[in-house]
């Protein structure tokens, strides 16, 4: 972990091994995890007061590759939505929350809602 520093070259370490995974698994699960490492950046930089459009820009992305092999998996909508908000586009995250919800309505209540929610708030 991180504990409190910079969790960016943690993180990169991680994306260069999962980016070995190759053929092992398929391409959305690859594209999820750098999506939530590109998320905890972007959250770490949140909250240190630096400018973290970049990487949740860079979270959006994966997310969305994600998003073309599992459209209806309420948990990437809701990975989207917190990183629609931390890009700074609260309509963007407001929709994919509600696509999330309408895909599963009890995801409402779990952490990831939530935090959509919180950083949507807090804009």
């Amino acid at each position: 972990t991180s504990r409190g520093t910079d969790p960016t070259p943690v993180l990169e370490r991680a994306a260069q091994h999962i980016a070995t995974l190759g053929p092992r698994t398929g391409e959305d699960l690859p594209q999820e995890f750098l999506a939530r490492m590109s998320l905890e950046s972007a959250r770490w930089l949140s909250r240190a007061g630096k400018p973290a459009v970049a990487a949740a820009a860079k979270g959006l992305e994966h997310v969305q590759k994600a998003l073309q092999v599992r459209p209806g998996d309420p948990d990437l909508w809701v990975l989207r939505a917190q990183l629609e908000a931390l890009d700074g586009d609260a309509p963007a995250a407001r929709e994919s929350l509600a696509r999330a919800w309408a895909i599963n309505p009890l995801i409402k209540g779990g952490p990831g809602s939530r935090a959509a929610e919180a950083l949507l708030a807090a804009r």
